[in-house]
C-alpha cells in the first residue's frame, strides 16, 4: 500500500474513532443521571462490548465520563459539562423562543416544552410549568430520545427533506424496539404530521399523556426546533388539541422569526 493510501486509511479510521466515541457521550447524555451500563452502550452504538469498553475507559481517565459503582455504570463526565461551559451563548434558539414558550404556557397553562435534534436523538432544552394544578413535568431537560419516539422528534423527522429523513430512519431503526415502536409506526405518524403540520399523539411517552407538537421552521423551511405541550389525557383531548394548533404556530412562526433576526 502506498503511503497516500496508508494515510487516507489512517484518516478514515481516525474519523470513524472519533465518531464512535461522540456516539458513546450521547448515549451516556441519554440515559441522564441514571447512565448506562457498558453493554447498553454497545447495543445502542452498535459495538462490540469489548470496544464500548476501552472507549469507556478513556473517555472515564479524560473525565468525560464517569464510572458509578454497585452496579457499574457509566454517566456523563464532568469535563463534558465544564467544556459546554465554552461558549457564552450556546444556545441562541432557547433565547430566541423565551417570550414564545411563555406566551403558549400562560395562554394554555400546561407544560410547555422546546426540543432540538442532537443526532439521532431529540433532545428537551426548556420546559416551563403551566398554572393547571395537575402538570405533566416527566420531561426533563437534558432528557434524550430517539428521534420519533417523542412527539417533538417525529415533526423534527417529518419537516427534513426526504433523503435526509430517510437516511436518519435507517440509522434510528435498530433503537426503536427499545421504545416499544417500529418503523412502520414511525412513518405513519410522519405521513400524518406533514400532512396535518402538526403531530398529536394519544399514547405520550408517559402513559396516561397526551403531547401536541408543532415544528419551529428557519426562512428555507428546514426544522429548528419543535414546540410542544404536553398534558394529562383528559385535559388534552384530540378537540383541545386541534383548537390549540393555531396557538402554538404562531409561536413557533415567532421563534423561527426571532433566530434569523438574531443570527
Amino acid at each position: 500500500m502506498s503511503s497516500a493510501s496508508n494515510a487516507a486509511a489512517g484518516n478514515t479510521e481516525g474519523a470513524q474513532s472519533v465518531r464512535r466515541a461522540v456516539a458513546v457521550l450521547r448515549a451516556l447524555a441519554a440515559g441522564q443521571d441514571r447512565g448506562a451500563r457498558a453493554s447498553e452502550v454497545a447495543l445502542q452504538c452498535g459495538l462490540t462490548r469489548a470496544t464500548a469498553h476501552r472507549m469507556l475507559q478513556v473517555l472515564v481517565e479524560e473525565g468525560l465520563a464517569e464510572r458509578t459503582p454497585s452496579p457499574p455504570r457509566y454517566v456523563i463526565g464532568r469535563e463534558a459539562s465544564l467544556l459546554g461551559i465554552a461558549r457564552s451563548s450556546p444556545l441562541p434558539i432557547r433565547t430566541a423562543a423565551a417570550p414564545f414558550l411563555e406566551k403558549v404556557c400562560r395562554e394554555t397553562g400546561d407544560s410547555t416544552v422546546l426540543t432540538l435534534r442532537s443526532g439521532t436523538d431529540s433532545i428537551c432544552i426548556e420546559r416551563l410549568t403551566g398554572s393547571y394544578p395537575i402538570q405533566v413535568i416527566g420531561v426533563s431537560i437534558g432528557a434524550r430520545l430517539p428521534l420519533g419516539v417523542g412527539v417533538g422528534g417525529v415533526v423534527l423527522l417529518a419537516f427534513l427533506p426526504r433523503g435526509e429523513r430517510e437516511e436518519l430512519i435507517a440509522r434510528i431503526a435498530p433503537r426503536l424496539a427499545r421504545h416499544r415502536t417500529t418503523v412502520t409506526v414511525l412513518r405513519e405518524r410522519i405521513r400524518r404530521a406533514r400532512e396535518q403540520g402538526h403531530a398529536f399523539t394519544d399514547a405520550g411517552v408517559i402513559p396516561g399523556t397526551h403531547v401536541l407538537a408543532v415544528p419551529v421552521l428557519s426562512p428555507d423551511g428546514r426544522p429548528l426546533a419543535a414546540l410542544s405541550i404536553n398534558a394529562m389525557a383528559n385535559r388534552l383531548p384530540a378537540a383541545r388539541a386541534k383548537r390549540l394548533v393555531p396557538l402554538l404556530r404562531q409561536q413557533a412562526d415567532g421563534i423561527g422569526a426571532r433566530w434569523t433576526a438574531l443570527g
